[in-house]
């Protein structure tokens, strides 16, 4: 009996122990559950308010939630018998309104100020009807951003199907989805179905009964998706009811969660994607980033809030926005080092060629003499070498730099049986050599006269000898002479010229809107360096000495510029030219046009024929009009011809002139050029005129 006693103890101990167990784990479990798993954070719908107007009317009162706040979102669904419009209230605004011939269905909505609590509105119809309308009270959504809705889908059948929505106006969110349905009549006997996933479905009927009744149909969910298709309500009846019908898809977006990223840069790049400045992003969003060197520049990373960086030494990554961050892209300058060797020697350390560094690192330089040689100096960039003269030391990179590690030899003994030789090292700084003696080094007895010869390059000056000096005959003359006491280093340097200066430009153009006392004058000019410049024409009648001139104008750009004449005589040659007054007076190639006969203006615009008018002494001339008609006709009207009597008139003024100062010249350019080419003209006018 004991024995039996003890067991049954010791088994109501280990299944205590086994519930407690079992309680703990549950506990466990439900703890995990409530604090892993977040709620949504989705717009709420706090109230949907119904109103059923059951008799045909025009006017809609429809009654408002009891309870509005400010910032709620207020969405009508307004459903009318017939296809008679609707009037959107003031102070709402309009989602969509469809028809379906019998039925129509319309969605509104409006940001509350907070005193429509208790009120109506009145949604008048353009004709009495029966209607029904539903108002969603939402709370906890965007604010700002208005809700959106698909277009209509119709039909007459028993599926009510609302089209599919994408929202343009944000991506995956915590999205409050409403499917909506309008149909006509709505008496059926039986529910309606509402779409799957779907829940809280509202319809609401106008009437019971009547021909003129009309039904709205609402349900809801929260999906956190880009774009949603709800599927369809279905009405159950017996026998089927086939009614018309409209529908339409609402997206709410959530109240807003996003975050603000700063992004900047140090000098030498940017950041290209997203940009720079303060950008806002949706939580949990993955931005991409790129970050752009300038020229003479290379990224280095990113520095700031970079914990959710896929890769901070990366120029192209991304950043993931679980908070508020400021990131800054990192660049560094970075500059060539260009190294080489005189015969005698090599640079082995870091070699010999063009290495690129981070701008203020320090490289060490290695010089190795061949046999029989002897390290003597770095030449060229050396301002930041450590010690020149010394074969091991460094550089320090503040700039692109090209350095030449500098031998001599084979050694000289001296002999005092023979004049000691010592060794003339020369070279040259950017833009030009020296081309007498040479460079590199040069051994000389000593007291030689060595002839020193400096070119520059095009574009550069010789400025001075630098370097062992002392002996040099006038460091500033690019052709000098050195006498030989010594071991000498120099060093020709030139200097890059200022660019010339751009002189301004004039370019007469052909006159145009020639009439019988009026013509245009036209230039082109450019005013090179010289800004502002001035501009004018001057002219003078073919057979007057003295010129006559417009006003200077002031010009600061290059274009183009035009003057009229008037009170000109008609059926006159007049010469003229454009002028520009910069540095100097320059002036154009002179032209000249001949003003109409009658009030008609000329065909082309262009002036008459000058050689033809120095030969016959008149611009009147019944042969120069044969001309003027052939040019007008037959030249301006191909590209190869219009070229040509453009050059014609660049070219012909100075011959004009030569022409017409000698009366047997004018005599044999009459009867020997222009009434043979007239002849011509006028034996095939036939043929070109048509």
């Amino acid at each position: 009996m004991t024995v039996e006693i003890k067991g049954n103890m010791n088994k109501t101990k280990w299944h205590s122990k086994v519930i407690h167990l079992v309680v703990a784990l549950a506990l466990v479990l439900s703890f995990s559950l409530v604090t892993t798993v977040p709620a949504l954070a989705a717009p709420a719908v706090a109230s949907v308010t119904e109103t059923a107007f059951g008799t045909d009317t025009t006017v809609h009162y429809v009654d408002m939630p009891a309870t509005v706040n400010a910032g709620d979102l207020l969405i009508v669904l307004f459903t009318n018998d017939g296809s008679t419009t609707v009037t959107t209230p003031g102070g709402w605004t309009q989602l969509a309104s469809n028809d379906n011939t019998a039925v129509r269905c319309s969605a509104y909505y409006k940001i509350a100020l907070g005193d429509e609590d208790g009120t109506t509105v009145n949604f008048i119809t353009s004709a009495s009807e029966q209607a029904a309308a539903q108002v969603y009270r939402i709370t906890n959504w965007h604010g700002t951003t208005p809700p959106e809705i698909s277009t209509a889908a119709t039909g007459t059948s028993t599926m009510l199907d609302p089209a599919s929505l994408d929202p343009a106006g944000w991506d995956v969110a915590d999205t409050l989805w409403m499917a909506v349905a309008g149909q006509d009549l709505g008496y059926q006997t039986g529910s309606t179905a509402y779409p799957a996933y779907y829940t809280d479905g509202t319809s609401t009927l106008s009437s019971s009964g009547g021909t003129g009744s009309c039904r709205i149909h609402s349900a809801r969910r929260v999906l956190a998706a880009a774009s949603e298709n709800p599927g369809a309500f279905t009405i159950t009846a017996w026998p089927p009811v086939y009614e018309e019908w409209v529908a339409f898809t609402i997206a709410v977006r959530p109240a807003s969660h996003d975050h603000t990223i700063s992004i900047s840069s140090t000098e030498g790049g940017s950041v290209v994607e997203p940009g720079e400045g303060v950008f806002t992003y949706d939580d949990g969003r993955v931005v991409d980033l790129v970050a752009t060197p300038d020229a003479g520049y290379r990224f280095v990373e990113w520095t700031g809030d970079m914990d959710t960086i896929a890769d901070v030494y990366a120029a192209n990554t991304t950043i993931t926005m679980n908070g508020d961050y400021a990131i800054t892209a990192n660049f560094v300058a970075i500059h060539d080092l260009t190294i080489s060797s005189t015969e005698g020697g090599s640079v082995t350390e870091p070699g010999e060629g063009v290495f690129t560094y981070d701008d203020g690192i320090v490289v060490d330089l290695v010089a190795i003499p061949d046999a029989g040689y002897r390290f003597v100096e770095w030449t060229g960039d050396v301002g930041t070498i450590a010690d020149v003269y010394a074969a091991n030391t460094t550089i320090t990179m503040n700039g692109d730099y090209a350095i030449t590690a500098n031998f001599i030899g084979p050694t000289i003994t001296y002999n005092p049986s023979y004049a000691p030789v010592y060794g003339l090292m020369i070279s040259s700084t950017k833009g030009g050599s020296v081309t007498t003696p040479g460079e590199g080094v040069h051994p000389y007895t000593v007291g030689s006269v060595v002839k020193l010869v400096a070119s520059p390059d095009a574009g550069y000056k010789f400025v001075n000898w630098s370097g062992d000096v002392d002996t040099i005959a006038d460091v500033n003359d690019a052709s000098t002479k050195i006498i030989m006491e010594d071991w000498y280093s120099i060093t020709a340097n030139f200097a890059e010229l200022p660019p010339s200066p751009v002189y301004p430009t004039v370019t007469t153009q052909a006159a145009t809107n020639i009439t019988t006392i009026s013509a245009t004058l036209n230039m082109n000019y450019t005013v090179g360096d010289f800004n502002p410049v001035e501009v004018r024409f001057a002219y003078k009648k073919f057979a007057d000495t003295e010129w006559s001139y417009t006003a200077w104008v002031s010009k600061s750009a290059d274009g183009t510029y035009a003057e009229s004449l008037t009170e000109l005589d008609s059926n006159t040659t007049h010469r003229f030219t454009a002028q520009l007054k910069g540095s100097g007076t320059v002036e154009g190639t002179p032209l000249q046009f001949t003003t109409d006969k009658s009030s008609t203006p000329s065909p082309s615009g262009a002036g008459g024929c000058f050689i033809a008018t120095a030969a016959y002494g008149t611009p009147s001339a019944k042969q120069i009009d044969v001309l003027r008609e052939f040019r007008d006709v037959v030249l301006l009207e191909s590209t190869a011809g219009s070229q040509f009597v453009a050059r014609y008139y660049q070219l012909s003024p100075p011959v004009a002139d030569f022409v017409a100062g000698n009366e047997i010249l004018r005599t044999l350019v009459r009867e020997l050029l222009v009434d043979p080419i007239v002849w011509i003209v006028e034996a095939t006018g036939d043929i070109w005129r048509n």
